[in-house]
């Protein structure tokens, strides 16, 4: 099994009519087995309140930046856990004699 491709898009929505930021991650992970390739894709996402005033824009950068660092972990054990999964179903395959063509 072989990673081809990792794509991570980051979005960051602010809805002054709702009075939240929408902050989203999109996680796309192509893997290759033998000459067979699969695409997952996972998100995750978080709404966080939005202030007017100018006192409270400093905490909602830093709401938003502590949530994207937050989101960057949880993209990587994303990613981790794919690779998990498909070198354990690789090994399941072959163990009961299947093979990937």
């Amino acid at each position: 099994m072989e990673i081809v491709n990792i794509q991570k898009t980051k979005n960051v929505t602010i809805n002054t009519g709702k009075n939240e930021i929408h902050i989203s991650c999109i996680i796309k992970t192509r893997l290759k087995i033998k000459n067979k390739e699969i695409e997952i894709e996972e998100s995750i996402w978080k709404d966080l309140p939005f202030e007017y005033n100018s006192n409270d824009a400093l905490r909602n950068l830093e709401l938003i930046e502590y949530t994207m660092n937050v989101f960057e972990k949880k993209t990587d054990e994303v990613i981790e856990n794919i690779k998990k999964v498909f070198a354990n179903l690789e090994q399941i395959l072959e163990k009961y004699g299947y093979q990937i063509i």
